[in-house]
């Protein structure tokens, strides 16, 4: 590269750099002409310049335009250069040397226009460049927003990107489960859809298989269907025939229903005619009942037989005295009462039998029902009862009697009032069961007045009742103070005769009538005899106690009978008690009541003479207490 070219780039940068600095106000810059004599001093400045800069390439720009440079320049270059080349002027040639600064002024001139050009020139070019430079500031402005804006938007897409990302993970997750889902009721469609055609296949052949038997079973059906004809043929016929013999059942069926209501009628016809009877008489009516045997009494029992149909016999084999050779032989008996049970009798058949009779107290007759018998024959039982409803005895179906009857009458006008009490006779003494004082409330029997009825119980408890629970509770009560012990011949022997006592006040304010009876339902003590009992020390004397006044009772009823003129009622403290009930004031009925127990034959037979003897005594027409 020639030193002219160069010195000429250096001096063209130069002068572009300085025009650059020059302030513009709308137009071209303005161009500076130095004066001549700064000429030489710019000229030593640049070349300094020149040399001590590097020459290097001019930076590459985007929109560069090409400078033009005029083809003077490298000659004026070479005009000066050829004075320098000549040699250099001595020291004393001024003119020489003048003659050179005036022809190195001239080129200088002629440079210094022709840079006029070029920094003219250059001045376009820079102009022209600031243009593109505004318009790419603009540019750069308008799209740095929009860039920001695109940033913005882009922020957004890529947040919602990140949310549409999430919700297709949870999509795809969950669309994954839907998957497993529908794969698993796929793969369970196709197994039930596999099942259903081997079902199908089945039923094809089944189909198939029917369809040849339903061939079958159409020439079957068209035979049975001609059979059938035959036989509803038969049956019309038979029809007709069952509804004559229908009319014929329902005609029997009524009459059977008539003649068992005009049986019961009769029954009920006969029971009252008999107490009539019985009442005209004045007997005494006795009930005989066995007891249903036990695992206690031996393998044997005592053969009893029921020969009449009615019930009114019983008969048993038992040995008798010894005959001529020593030898003891079996001897039958028989006796009658007005009623014998057997042992299946349950509580509700004998209480039908003794109903008729407990009704007659609301109608103002004294009734007395005892119980009489060895120990463990069924007295207690008989009279009290078992817990449950068919086990009840006599004293709570009687009282349940007159209550509901009571209620009944009450249609009628009448109103009634119940007073119970409960008593014992033990050893001559009597006690109050139902006292507060427990057993130690002791009573008097006395006499007050001339008549047989005047006999009252000093000291003795009464209870008002209205219902059967009452009565329950009291009996319940009476029973813990009644006096019990062990013997020989029973567990648990009654040593005691109990009365139960039960006052009935009626009245009828429509017909002024007032009717009061009293029921007395009588567990007599057992009869045993001392030899079996095995009775020692107080039972001893409760064993003497009881079987005085029982004979006592015998005695009394055996002077009734005979019409004596003195009964001995004073002789126990039971007779005494019982004295209006035995006087014909009241209506009387007395179970025997009889063991199995082949071992109890002796005590059999002497309560079953015992009571033939009472069946047989009269003590007169019972009365009505009414006013």
């Amino acid at each position: 590269m020639s030193l002219s070219s160069t010195m000429e780039r250096r001096a063209l940068r130069s002068v572009s750099n300085r025009d650059s600095k020059l302030p513009q106000a709308g137009g071209k810059p303005k161009s500076s002409i130095p004066a001549p004599s700064a000429l030489p001093r710019a000229e030593g400045s640049l070349k300094r310049k020149m040399d001590e800069e590097p020459v290097s390439a001019p930076k590459k720009t985007t929109t560069m335009v090409k400078p033009t440079v005029t083809k003077a320049a490298p000659k004026a270059a070479a005009a000066a250069a050829a004075p320098a080349a000549a040699g250099k002027r001595q020291a004393w040639d001024y003119k020489g040397r003048l003659e050179d600064l005036e022809k190195t002024l001239g080129e200088s001139g002629a440079k210094n226009a022709e840079f006029m050009d070029i920094i003219t020139q250059q001045n376009d070019r820079i102009h022209r460049l600031e243009e593109q430079r505004v318009n790419l500031e603009t540019n750069l402005c308008s799209r740095e927003q929009q860039s920001a804006a695109a940033d913005t938007r882009v922020r957004e897409l890529e947040a919602a990107l990140a949310a549409l990302d999430a919700s297709s993970k949870r999509e795809i997750a969950s669309m994954g489960d839907t998957l497993s889902s529908v794969r698993s009721a796929r793969d369970l469609l196709e197994k039930q859809l596999r099942a259903e055609q081997e079902e199908v296949l089945s039923l094809r052949t089944s189909i198939s298989r029917m369809a040849a038997d339903s061939m079958v079973i159409d020439a079957q059906l068209r035979s049975e269907k001609a059979a059938r004809d035959a036989a509803m043929a038969t049956i019309a016929a038979r029809d007709g025939e069952i509804a004559r013999l229908a009319a014929i059942v329902a005609q029997q069926t009524t009459d059977l229903e008539q003649a068992r209501a005009r049986a019961h009628e009769d029954e009920t016809m006969r029971r009252r005619l008999h107490n009539t009877i019985l009442e005209l008489k004045g007997n005494i009516r006795v009930f005989c009942r066995v007891r249903p045997a036990l695992p206690g009494d031996g393998a044997q029992g005592i053969p009893f037989t029921f020969p009449d149909r009615d019930q009114r016999a019983v008969c048993l084999s038992a040995p008798s005295d010894a005959n001529y050779l020593g030898k003891a032989a079996a001897k039958d008996y028989e006796f009658n009462f007005d009623k014998v049970f057997a042992p299946g009798s349950t509580q509700g058949e004998v209480f039908e039998e003794i109903s008729q009779l407990v009704q007659s107290a609301l109608d103002g007759y004294n009734v007395t029902i005892f119980a009489y018998g060895q120990t463990g024959s069924g007295k207690t039982h008989t009279m009290e009862g078992g817990a449950t409803a068919e086990a009840r005895g006599m004293i709570p179906r009687a009282v349940d009697q007159l209550f509901a009857t009571a209620a009944d009458l009450k249609a009628k006008g009448w109103t009634y009032m119940f007073k119970v009490s409960f008593l014992e006779i033990y050893n001559e003494t009597l006690r109050d069961l139902l006292s507060s004082e427990g057993k130690e409330g002791r009573c008097e029997v006395k006499k007050v007045g001339r008549d047989d009825d005047d006999i009252v119980v000093t000291d003795l408890s009464e209870f008002d009742v209205t219902d059967e629970a009452a009565v329950t509770a009291l009996l319940a009560r009476a029973a813990a103070n009644r006096a019990v012990a062990k013997t020989d011949m029973n567990e648990r022997s009654s040593r005691s005769h109990s009365v139960f006592r039960l006052r009935l006040l009626g009245h009828n304010p429509a017909t002024e009538e007032t009717t009061k009876a009293m029921l007395n339902l009588v567990d007599l003590a057992g009869s045993e005899r001392l030899a079996r009992s095995g009775a020692t020390g107080d039972r001893l004397k409760e064993t003497q106690a009881i079987n005085t006044s029982l004979a006592a009772l015998g005695n009394v009823i055996m002077a009734l009978n005979k019409k004596d003129a003195h009964v001995p009622f004073r002789d126990s403290k039971l007779t005494f008690l019982l004295q209006p009930s035995l006087t014909g004031n009241s209506k009387m009925l007395m179970f025997v009541n009889v063991s199995p127990a082949e071992e109890s034959v002796g005590e059999t037979l002497c309560s079953l003479r015992f009571a033939t003897k009472v069946n047989e005594c009269t003590i007169g027409t019972a009365r009505k207490a009414t006013k």
